[in-house]
């Protein structure tokens, strides 16, 4: 019995690809990853002990972001584990890293990823989730996942499309958008400081 299934399939982008294959997984629980990222040996057992141990639906870790072999820093800067989060968390954006998504695959049943959403698909995910009020969602503060950063990304641009529809989500959902940033050049390198902060501390 395979382990692993291979794909074939033309581009349709991040989002839509992922809904084919969490279409296609046929176990209680699915786990989201990138492929230049790094699951920590222990990341599936804990994230599923946490999740059961607390009777939760859907968690997020802690992740490790660095830099070729040079540890960035730790997200969310969260101090403690929590079993209950709320919607005021994600109103700034999205403080939690996509690839350390662990969730009982029924959600995938009840809503998938908008594909509306070629990029930030995450943000509004995790949003609607915590809206529907069907699902118990939590965070264990512990460093399960290696986010692999690369400055030169399209995603990390002050003008990316990532940016862009994150912006467009905190409208859709909270009907603000705090999350705009300063078109003018003198003020970008400030724009970039904020950002981030809004979209990794909480």
């Amino acid at each position: 019995k395979y382990r692993i299934k291979i794909i074939k399939q033309e581009n349709k982008g991040l989002t839509a690809s992922l809904n084919t294959a969490m279409g296609l997984a046929k176990g209680k629980y699915i786990a989201r990853m990138d492929a230049d990222d790094i699951s920590l040996p222990s990341r599936f057992k804990d994230s599923r002990k946490f999740l059961e141990d607390n009777n939760l639906d859907f968690i997020s870790t802690q992740a490790e972001r660095f830099i070729g072999n040079i540890e960035y820093n730790k997200v969310p800067r969260k101090r403690r584990d929590s079993t209950d989060i709320n919607l005021k968390s994600l109103k700034y954006g999205n403080p939690f890293v996509h690839g350390t998504y662990f969730f009982k695959r029924e959600i995938f049943d009840y809503m998938q990823y908008n594909e509306v959403y070629r990029t930030a698909q995450d943000y509004d995910f995790i949003v609607r989730l915590c809206k529907s009020g069907r699902y118990k969602v939590g965070y264990l503060n512990k460093s399960l996942y290696r986010l692999r950063i690369d400055e030169n990304s399209s995603g990390r641009s002050i003008n990316s499309s990532q940016l862009y529809n994150a912006r467009k989500i905190a409208i859709e959902h909270f009907g603000t958008d705090r999350l705009l940033i300063p078109k003018y050049n003198g003020f970008r390198r400030l724009a970039i400081s904020i950002w981030k902060r809004l979209a990794y501390e909480w």
